[in-house]
């Protein structure tokens, strides 16, 4: 029997990369799918802006707690559709 793993919600982010970049990534993904490893694109993507971004939110003295920011600005939404 397969364990259910609980999903988060995820947002997508588009981003440009050069054709040289996509090749290669794919490339590194085919090869870790042939040697039964996972090469996940987007938790290093993460895991990479996660860190950049804690150095801009500290040199932008953002020191809020951005989930509160984020569930006002999640209802403000929910008010404009509702309209």
């Amino acid at each position: 029997m397969m364990a259910l793993e609980k999903v988060e919600s995820k947002k997508s982010l588009n981003i440009k990369i050069s054709a040289d970049m996509d090749f290669r990534l794919k490339r590194a993904r085919k090869a870790a799918r042939g040697q039964g490893m996972k090469f996940n694109v987007s938790a290093e993507v993460e895991k990479f802006l996660e860190k950049e971004l804690k150095k801009v939110e500290k040199t932008l003295s953002l020191h809020e707690d951005y989930k509160t920011e984020m569930n006002q600005s999640s209802f403000e939404f929910e008010d404009i559709k509702e309209k």
